[in-house]
């Protein structure tokens, strides 16, 4: 980063979660660019990024964490960012977790440098969003509705910009499954506020085939022959993944509430994949999934209504291929990594 060029803006990219141990995967083609969130495209548009590694954690950051509940790896990920920002002009983040110590510090005049911050929904506690939106040198948001409910004394330094899928990515592997299409089953693989439970009671009455990835913790009550339980084991690409999207019919996103941003990830591949989706209805996502015909509604946890649209897929294969084609046509003209990035570099370069 210290032999960038001056008109280059300099970055040094965080998250709490941390995304380092997933760069080479992405180098190597094995990991999508989405979750970066234009870090690894910045470079294209006169940003030069570097992607921190996070400390790793001690056996008591490690008790704590797990026996108590208690996260403290905030303070020496504040050290690191303030050791490691020294070369850049700018630390960018896709969360703002893990900064409210950095944030603290900058509000208080002791930390100098510019942070840009993208907020995915509004906190429950007022202090903590009062610091993320008070320290923060520009914020971005991704869904109109989060935007909506900035307030209104941080607006002028608030943008919306729209996000999407890594295109890249999924051209790699589309149409090159090594199985033989099936093109029939339906195909869950998020894992964030997710509704297992509705869905797989209208699985279970429709008798259709799935392929469901749960998390480790979740144990179903009854899964009939139909349904294939898959668990998300060690370091998971998604590449591992692309042949199964290929040969789905159709993405299923049932989320646990629809009062926040949920489910846009999985979204975005079920369009990038050029297959259609059924999803918990959700005013957080930007475009009216059944007005742009990419994929239909569900009801909040109703099982009648996610059987009739699971029904109504499954019985008009030619209507689901036709909702795909034009979610992949929207992601390729509106909701993609690349027209982010471009706008996300012209805001950061503005400041």
């Amino acid at each position: 980063m210290g032999s960038a060029n001056k008109s280059r803006s300099r970055i040094l990219f965080y998250q709490s979660n941390d995304k380092f141990k997933y760069l080479q995967a992405y180098k190597e083609g094995k990991y999508f660019g989405q979750t970066f969130y234009g870090a690894t495209h910045l470079s294209k548009y006169g940003c030069d990024v570097e992607i921190m590694q996070n400390p790793e954690p001690s056996r008591l950051e490690n008790f704590l964490k797990t026996k108590l509940k208690t996260d403290i790896s905030f303070f020496k990920h504040t050290h690191s960012l303030i050791r490691n920002s020294k070369k850049a002009d700018i630390i960018y983040a896709p969360y703002p977790s893990g900064l409210a110590f950095l944030l603290c510090l900058k509000l208080l005049g002791i930390f100098k440098k510019k942070i840009v911050v993208i907020v995915h929904n509004n906190r429950r506690n007022f202090i903590l969003q009062e610091i993320y939106l008070r320290g923060t040198d520009k914020i971005i948001c991704i869904s109109k509705a989060t935007f909506q409910h900035i307030p209104e004394k941080f607006k002028s330094k608030t943008s919306y910009l729209e996000w999407g899928p890594d295109l890249d990515f999924y051209k790699q592997k589309k149409n090159s499954s090594t199985q033989q299409s099936v093109h029939n089953y339906f195909i869950s693989t998020g894992k964030a506020d997710r509704d297992f439970e509705t869905l797989l009671r209208a699985l279970n009455n429709t008798n259709l085939p799935a392929i469901l990835y749960l998390p480790k913790d979740y144990s179903p009550t009854e899964i009939k022959p139909n349904i294939q339980i898959k668990n998300y084991k060690g370091l998971f690409f998604p590449i591992d993944l692309l042949d199964e999207y290929s040969n789905a019919l159709a993405f299923v996103i049932p989320t646990n509430n629809n009062t926040k941003l949920l489910g846009l990830t999985s979204l975005f591949e079920a369009m990038a994949m050029k297959k259609p989706v059924i999803m918990t209805y959700n005013k957080y996502i930007d475009f009216d999934i059944e007005k742009e015909n990419v994929g239909l509604w569900a009801n909040l946890k109703d099982v009648d209504d996610w059987i009739k649209k699971l029904k109504y897929l499954h019985e008009n294969p030619e209507e689901a291929k036709k909702m795909g084609d034009k979610g992949y046509a929207l992601c390729s003209n509106r909701y993609n990594l690349n027209l982010f990035s471009q706008k996300l570099a012209a805001v950061i370069k503005s400041l």
